[in-house]
């Protein structure tokens, strides 16, 4: 699979199962669509063993996660703006595993 965006108005989703180092704003842009920024709503992932996946933005480490989980930032009414205007990079530091980045995009 590596990465694949879904963008929709106002939302995307990138789902990856190995390293990628740069999902810009522009990968996240649909036609027609103007994105300036793009906060982090929610964050699924699995990892097998001792491995894990950390996510940064523009180089900045926004969290690191292990095994299986949900980040459900959304359901606080919050989202995570910190590099909102970076690339965002999803690093598997070995063996397998997939993450899934929800991001909530803002003209």
């Amino acid at each position: 699979m590596a990465t694949v965006i879904t963008n929709k108005d106002q939302t995307s989703i990138v789902s990856a199962t190995t390293t990628d180092g740069a999902v810009t704003l522009a990968e996240m842009t649909k036609s027609g669509e103007t994105v300036t920024t793009a906060n982090i709503v929610e964050i699924f992932w699995t990892v097998n063993g001792t491995n894990t996946w950390l996510v940064d933005r523009g180089g900045t480490t926004i969290g690191q996660f292990a095994g299986s989980g949900h980040w459900n930032l959304a359901s606080s009414g919050i989202s995570l703006a910190t590099g909102n205007t970076s690339d965002t990079g999803l690093t598997l530091s070995g063996g397998t595993g997939y993450i899934v980045v929800k991001f909530h995009k803002q003209p």
